[in-house]
């Protein structure tokens, strides 16, 4: 699928949100849930778990629960007594095929969602070229130092320094 890990923290503006808004909806749930139950918290997380696995993702047009198991989950209007088959069926093959159908209908929504987010991240973006003799400012990254020696109250760019080609 070509998806890359990508390492982010709360409250830098080098983050795109996107994490930030992800953590979000969970985070209200829970206050929801909670806020009549204060002292029973642990009992109202398998409750929490269940409604964000069965959401409709916007990005993938599929919940989670359904991505992962080909199916929606089953709530308590529709439980019933399963019938046991001897051997797979034509079901079960025509389940392989559908559950082939959800992971490449998610791939494609996925590029979709990844693709309009670029778009509208780079739209946001400036190409900076420089030429040879510009002033330009040094961003330190602390993955270039020992660690313990770069904390976060170090300044972040040096500079002006002449830039050479």
């Amino acid at each position: 699928m070509g998806i890359k890990l990508m390492f982010s923290s709360a409250f830098r503006s080098q983050t795109d949100n996107q994490t930030e808004v992800l953590n979000w909806s969970p985070s209200n749930l829970l206050r929801c849930l909670i806020a009549d139950h204060t002292t029973s918290k642990d009992l109202i997380l398998p409750q929490a778990k269940f409604s964000i696995n069965n959401y409709v993702n916007r990005s993938i047009g599929h919940t989670p629960f359904e991505v992962v198991y080909g199916r929606r989950p089953y709530t308590s209007l529709n439980l019933q007594p399963l019938q046991l088959s001897p051997r797979p069926s034509a079901a079960g093959l025509d389940f392989l095929e559908y559950m082939k159908d959800v992971h490449a209908e998610v791939r494609r929504r996925l590029f979709l969602s990844t693709k309009s987010y670029t778009t509208f991240t780079n739209a946001r973006r400036k190409d900076k070229q420089f030429n040879s003799g510009d002033m330009v400012l040094v961003h330190l990254k602390s993955e270039r130092f020992p660690s313990e020696s770069f904390t976060k109250l170090h300044t972040r760019r040096i500079g002006p320094f002449r830039s050479t080609n």
